[in-house]
């Protein structure tokens, strides 16, 4: 029996476990930063996105309205995404509670509005590029990142409320036909690395993000994609199978490529 219709007041904001897994050794301070300011940001974004979707078996914080007080409580989406409303006493004012419980009627209307999240849309994007950063550095090692050219990644993320490198070097995916990994980019506009990586809570979530060459500006990158429109392709190619981080050969050839058009191929 339905006793209660639940209206939702959203509340729109610009804005761990994520299924990651260890895959190099980052500096106390690195990674204390990142932990603390920025992948908290990510987390949150994620939780956002997945909060707006009512998913099967999620659940989330929110605050009940009535014309003299606010509840505390939790919302469950079930599996056929019936909704269940838990009201803790421990999270509210008891008196607060019982007078607002006294109130209900049946079909009457509960007003409730989403738990604030605390997302900030720039320290997203610094979480997103260190995640990049440190592909890399797992893939191909100081090869090139030494070069000064990075430096203002390395600033970006020891520094993730400042702007520093663009914000739209990265996108999010619903779906992509390309798997997870490190992609090279020949175009003279966006070449590059192209990092493609998931994340995973109640669903996977897909990011690219682009890393360019010394040759080409991080700023021309961002605005490149700012207007880029859907349907155009991007041409990239497979890094799979190559050794770059012991294979001297390699090594070489990935850094010529790194500061020369004319190659076509960094193997």
């Amino acid at each position: 029996m339905e006793l209660f219709s639940i209206r939702i007041r959203r509340t729109f904001q610009l804005v761990s476990t994520l299924g990651g897994k260890k895959i190099a050794i980052t500096c106390k301070k690195c990674n204390n930063t990142c932990g603390h300011e920025t992948d908290i940001h990510l987390v949150n974004f994620i939780t956002y996105l997945e909060e707006q979707e009512f998913l099967p078996g999620s659940n989330r914080r929110v605050k009940i309205f009535d014309d003299e007080t606010t509840i505390n409580a939790n919302l469950e989406v079930g599996n056929t995404k019936e909704l269940k409303m838990i009201i803790p006493n421990k999270i509210n004012n008891p008196k607060a509670l019982t007078n607002h419980l006294s109130k209900l009627t049946v079909g009457g209307i509960i007003d409730i509005q989403n738990h604030p999240l605390k997302i900030d849309m720039k320290k997203v994007s610094t979480a997103i590029l260190k995640n990049a950063y440190i592909i890399l550095f797992a893939r191909f090692g100081y090869s090139f990142l030494l070069n000064s050219f990075y430096d203002r990644i390395r600033e970006q993320i020891l520094n993730p409320a400042k702007h520093i490198i663009p914000e739209s070097l990265w996108t999010k995916q619903t779906s992509i036909s390309v798997k997870d990994g490190i992609y090279f980019s020949n175009s003279n506009v966006y070449r590059g690395f192209f990092i493609i990586y998931s994340l995973t809570k109640l669903r996977t979530h897909h990011f690219c993000i682009c890393i360019p060459t010394p040759q080409v500006y991080f700023e021309a990158i961002a605005y490149y994609f700012r207007e880029y429109k859907a349907g155009i392709p991007i041409y990239m190619m497979g890094s799979d199978g190559i050794d770059y981080f012991q294979n001297i050969d390699n090594i070489k050839a990935l850094n010529k490529w790194l500061v020369n058009w004319s190659l076509g191929s960094p193997v």
